[in-house]
């Protein structure tokens, strides 16, 4: 997931900024012009908030553009039913989904953040409901009632702060991905079969495998917390970026100096330098 500026216009790149597996641009999709407010990069998708809606392009076809028309004065849509989801043997690796990954278009309303994951992707209403659409195998995409402040889609399960400060999660179950820990957060961050939420105190607690340390927790004081497939980064409260999990190509080895934020894909990361305002290159 990365994040882009208000009032530009939104493009992705497979452009990696450390890790050494990925440091080659392979290409772009853009999706249509227009004003955009914040951008979400997925597995095989992206997605983009508009003033009134969301854009989503990739998939199979790239580039499948999920253009939204303007709307009417928001209304709160009808909450989707959070439906179980099928009992999986937790020995069992994740099975591939048997749904499409192009999206439905999603109700026109407002939104205030996108998260694309896996095969799906979640939106957070203005109202602090959550939307989601796409692959839903395991009720990745069946998304709670309540009120929220942020929401993460990983791979086949989704992660969601709720206002008083508790992560709820949904979806496939297995590696214990979905069994967040109490406490109160301020963020949270999904991979692929393990989650992060950073707590108020500034360390941060960890869940699911742990197969390459992605789940251990961290002491400290950290501003934000980002989680790629099998490793994680974050970033301290002096501006100093730590990472830990599966360190091949490079994933865990940031470059030194201040940032101001910081987002990761599947084995790769980018941070914000803090002198430049603009994405440091590795």
């Amino acid at each position: 997931m990365s994040g882009q500026a208000p009032g530009t216009a939104a493009a992705c790149a497979s452009r990696a900024i450390w890790s050494a597996g990925a440091t080659t641009s392979t290409g772009t999709s853009t999706p249509t012009g227009g004003r955009y407010l914040a951008v979400s990069a997925g597995t095989r998708h992206s997605c983009a908030i508009r003033e009134r809606g969301v854009s989503c392009w990739g998939g199979r076809t790239p580039p499948l553009v999920v253009a939204l028309p303007a709307a009417q004065p928001p209304t709160q849509p009808e909450e989707p039913t959070v439906a179980p989801p099928p009992t999986v043997d937790p020995q069992t690796p994740d099975p591939e989904p048997t749904d499409p990954p192009d999206p439905p278009t999603p109700t026109p309303t407002t939104y205030t953040a996108v998260s694309a994951g896996g095969r799906h992707t979640c939106a957070l209403r203005s109202t602090g409901t959550i939307a989601c659409w796409g692959a839903n195998s395991f009720g990745q995409s069946s998304a709670p009632t309540g009120s929220f402040s942020a929401v993460s889609a990983g791979n086949w399960h989704t992660c969601a702060l709720r206002n008083s400060g508790a992560i709820h999660c949904w979806g496939l179950s297995t590696s214990d991905r979905t069994a967040a820990p109490s406490g109160t957060f301020t963020a949270v961050g999904t991979g692929s079969e393990h989650g992060c939420g950073l707590l108020s105190s500034g360390a941060i607690n960890c869940w699911g495998n742990n197969s390459d340390g992605q789940a251990a927790d961290q002491t400290g004081s950290y501003t934000a917390v980002a989680a790629g497939s099998n490793h994680n980064c974050a970033l301290s409260s002096a501006g100093a970026i730590s990472c830990w999990g599966l360190s091949s190509s490079g994933s865990t080895t940031p470059p030194t100096g201040a940032f101001t934020a910081i987002e990761i894909g599947g084995s790769h990361s980018c941070a914000l330098s803090a002198a430049a305002r603009s994405p440091v290159g590795g």
